[in-house]
């Protein structure tokens, strides 16, 4: 069953993504495609992600579809991300894992609408944070100050931290590599995080707090109108001081119309008036990309009593195609601008959050 599961998967992607599978074969993990990459001696993209997919089937009990989709879309973004250092003699891949998650979200759309439903946020989820763990990792397994890292980004979410494992245990072994790092130490350290996240304690109903949500995602991916439909919040957005210090008759006239000193004077004026609503304890919504962790600090920390709100985030993800089909003369965003947006994103979990959302509210 399981076997004819990753071959019915993989048939489906060759025959509706073959385009995407050729650059995921011809793009090798290597410098120039010569000099081998330490951590993938497998050599292309493909033959990692099928060694992978393989490592699902490996699993003791039957895996769920979306831990299958997660391997085989996990690294589709390297292609389109990597860039050779001539100086060190590496291939590198810049956030691959949030170019992947962008461009599987369309894929993901498909297959749920035409072949069966699937949790597309559990996947994307995976997908977007993949990498963080080798982060906090060396020879000796993850570092007690990773330990701590994973768990505060998971600590409320038990079943995205199982995803994760699972899916990490497959990536660890479905490759070919000369890292030194002991495989059944890293396994035994994930087992103790999730001894961990597993006794939390924590409330999941929303305390009695005034809420920050932060909204996460690029241009024209949904987030204002995501705005319109919150009751009794108060917006912080940059646009609208666009709209107030330009001049012109659309947005793109009055963006392109502001000096620095203007954009000097908006984030001023922001930051005036979201401090001013800290102090009320009003009900705050920051509309912005707020694509990285640095990008919400200024939201989240060093106001004085913003430790007092309950902080919310909402996540939006629509692939390149989709965002660029949406600019209008009126609001034209460059597609170079939105890729760099996209490869600087990451996705926020309990680290910086009390509650983390896909998409908007169900209201």
């Amino acid at each position: 069953m399981k076997k004819n599961l990753k071959e019915i998967l993989v048939k489906w992607f060759l025959e509706n993504y073959h385009d995407l599978f050729f650059k995921m074969e011809e793009c090798q993990h290597g410098y120039l495609g010569i000099n081998p990459n330490t951590y993938h001696l497998e050599g292309n993209i493909w033959k990692h992600t099928k060694m992978v997919l393989d490592e699902v089937d490996n699993l003791d009990n039957q895996p769920p579809i979306e831990l299958y989709l997660i391997a085989l879309l996990h690294d589709i973004g390297k292609p389109f991300t990597y860039y050779d250092n001539h100086k060190s003699k590496r291939r590198r891949f810049t956030n691959h894992e949030a170019y992947s998650t962008f461009l599987a979200k369309p894929i993901l759309d498909k297959f749920d609408k035409y072949v069966i439903k699937i949790d597309k946020e559990i996947v994307l989820k995976t997908i977007a944070n993949h990498g963080r763990f080798y982060n906090y990792m060396n020879e000796k397994g993850i570092t007690e100050k990773g330990q701590n890292v994973i768990f505060e980004m998971y600590k409320k979410d038990l079943r995205a931290f199982d995803y994760m494992r699972n899916f990490f245990k497959c990536d660890h072994l479905g490759r070919i590599t000369d890292d030194p790092r002991s495989d059944k130490k890293i396994l035994d350290d994930l087992r103790l995080i999730r001894s961990k996240i597993k006794n939390y304690s924590h409330i999941n109903t929303q305390e009695v707090k005034p809420t920050l949500r932060i909204l996460v995602g690029p241009p024209r991916v949904g987030k204002s109108t995501c705005t319109s439909k919150l009751k009794n919040e108060n917006i912080i957005s940059r646009d609208t001081l666009v709209e107030k210090y330009g001049t012109g008759s659309n947005y793109n006239e009055k963006w392109k119309s502001l000096k620095d000193e203007d954009h000097f004077t908006i984030d001023q004026e922001l930051q005036s008036n979201f401090k001013k609503l800290v102090y009320e304890g009003k009900n705050i919504v920051v509309d912005m990309t707020n694509m990285s962790p640095k990008s919400r600090r200024k939201w989240l920390k060093g106001v004085k009593g913003i430790d007092e709100y309950y902080k919310i985030s909402n996540v939006f993800i629509e692939d390149l195609e989709t965002l660029k089909s949406r600019n209008s003369n009126e609001k034209n965003i460059n597609e170079n601008i939105i890729k760099n947006m996209i490869l600087g994103f990451n996705w926020p979990m309990y680290d910086e959050f009390d509650r983390v959302i896909y998409g908007c509210d169900k209201v």
